[in-house]
């Protein structure tokens, strides 16, 4: 009750430009989520990567999906289950099942570094930047957690990776120091296809039709018409949600047990068919069709 009290009354302030304060991303596996939001990111515990061994931050969320690990249904009393009691039962909101999370940090970039190969400085001349000169080395020590001083003689407090050498499309922030990370949003996200196989854009529906599928929302191709199919051009793309954790289409099946009679799920349509565990591996997707009682109605008492 206490942690649920206290989620109301936060709120954000204002960013300091003038020590660097950014708004930026990061995302992990769920395993990681409670001891990240209730102690904070913390690099010590971080691995060595492209940039030093440091948190890693993203200004892009492209750049952080790549890192973001499913949290695929409510779990009371596996290794999420405290995470689940936190963000879901105390505030009385359902799992929505194949989630995704992200965390939205102000982090303080402060004096920065900038590099491309992970190795050397790049240095500012004029309005470019180039190689430093010299090839001005990049950290102090061997497990790269210190940063070596710029060509002024100032200690920077952050990194900042370019495109170039170690990575392609995004730029890539390391801190080294907790004290300039404050975790200050979770955001839960579903991966949502925007693109059918053709290319274009899908196109987003509902089933009117008056079937034990009524009400569910259809992906399909949204620019092939009846002149492009006469021209010989087709494209077969259709996602009805929910999809299994392999990422089909659920199937609609009837409960038979005595404690949920006639009462509808979904599962993977696939399971069971010759092939599917060697091409997607054990799917045991299942949901409810409409609110359930274990994810919705339980207290955060009763969840302990």
């Amino acid at each position: 009750k206490e942690y649920c009290d206290i989620i109301t009354q936060l709120s954000s302030g204002s960013l300091n430009s003038s020590i660097g304060e950014v708004f930026l991303l990061h995302a992990t596996d769920p395993t990681n989520l409670h001891n990240i939001l209730f102690e904070g990111l913390d690099p010590e515990v971080a691995k060595n990567g492209n940039f030093g061994r440091g948190v890693y931050f993203a200004e892009n969320a492209a750049k952080i999906d790549q890192y973001a690990r499913v949290d695929k249904r409510f779990d009371s009393e596996g290794l999420l289950s405290e995470l689940h009691d936190r963000i879901y039962s105390c505030s009385n909101r359902k799992h929505p099942h194949n989630v995704r999370y992200a965390l939205v940090s102000k982090v303080i970039l402060g004096n920065h570094v900038t590099t491309k190969d992970g190795k050397t400085q790049l240095m500012k001349t004029g309005d470019y930047q180039k190689d430093a000169a010299k090839g001005r080395i990049l950290f102090r020590d061997k497990t790269k957690t210190e940063l070596s001083d710029l060509e002024d003689s100032s200690t920077p407090s952050s990194l900042i990776g370019l495109p170039g050498k170690k990575v392609n499309t995004f730029r890539e922030f390391v801190v080294f120091n907790r004290d300039q990370i404050f975790v200050e949003y979770l955001v839960a996200y579903h991966r949502e296809r925007s693109l059918c196989d053709c290319g274009l854009k899908v196109s987003k529906r509902t089933v009117s039709k008056d079937s034990v599928n009524k009400g569910r929302t259809i992906y399909q191709c949204g620019g092939i018409d009846k002149n492009d199919e006469e021209r010989g051009l087709k494209c077969d793309f259709i996602q009805m949600f929910p999809l299994c954790d392999c990422g089909k289409s659920a199937f609609i099946q009837t409960s038979h047990s005595v404690n949920n009679p006639n009462r509808k799920y979904y599962t993977c349509s696939e399971k069971g068919r010759p092939g599917h565990r060697k091409r997607y591996g054990q799917c045991n997707f299942f949901q409810w069709m409409g609110p359930s009682s274990y994810e919705t109605g339980l207290s955060c008492k009763k969840q302990k």
